[in-house]
């Protein structure tokens, strides 16, 4: 919350600026929009990352184009259960788009999170493909982040009952690359889809066991 107020008191500073600079004022936004989020003011981190994408429209700079949808769809608990937002998949098509041809990880995570983005809604042949390219490319990279991030993006983009067998060894995976590359967050996603299988398929002693060890790790960030 104190970070929320900090970055909106320097964009009224910039509001009285002479020289307006498009890029500074793009990261105070994005900034202000993570913070938003992190506070629990999802609403209004929408509202500073519709701005920072305006602005990164008219800079004509894809990467940070990219950078702001995946800010709008973090993970997944940024979505709305049943919900199809067209906001973040508007925002992740044209990053898309404008990203250069060939392998890197923005285009990999963008490609991930917009195959979660459509879970909501008749699109599984597209979800599979954008997953396809999304772990071809992470693969080429070698990249243990960009891994873990792509791998959750397909637990999520294919979830239903005929992935159930596979959910508590791609979970792990999640867990593992996450945790090399040192992204918390991730690790803990992984921890929930590894949780809710494990009550699904009523593995009591193990799910009991999983709740305990991520109860430990989340009391780190404080999310």
């Amino acid at each position: 919350e104190e970070a929320v107020r900090q970055y909106q008191r320097a964009l009224e500073v910039d509001d009285l600026s002479t020289s307006p600079d498009d890029s500074r004022r793009f990261d105070l936004l994005l900034a202000l929009g993570q913070a938003q989020l992190r506070a629990g003011k999802r609403e209004d981190a929408r509202r500073a990352f519709r701005h920072a994408g305006k602005i990164a429209g008219r800079l004509d700079e894809p990467e940070r184009l990219a950078i702001v949808a995946l800010e709008v769809a973090p993970g997944f608990f940024a979505i709305e259960t049943g919900v199809y937002d067209p906001l973040i998949v508007s925002l992740l098509e044209d990053a898309l788009r404008a990203l250069p041809p060939g392998d890197s990880e923005l285009r990999a995570r963008v490609l991930g999170r917009l195959a979660m983005a459509l879970y909501w809604s008749d699109s599984l042949p597209r979800r599979e493909q954008l997953i396809r390219e999304a772990t071809d490319i992470a693969e080429r990279l070698g990249d243990p982040g960009t891994s873990a991030f792509v791998a959750q993006a397909r637990l999520v983009a294919l979830w239903g009952p005929d992935s159930f067998d596979d959910r508590v060894v791609e979970s792990t995976d999640v867990i593992e690359k996450a945790e090399e590359a040192g992204e918390r967050e991730l690790s803990l996603i992984g921890r929930v889809f590894r949780i809710v299988t494990l009550l699904e398929a009523a593995e009591r002693e193990d799910f009991d066991r999983e709740v305990d060890v991520f109860c430990q790790f989340v009391e780190d960030p404080r999310h």
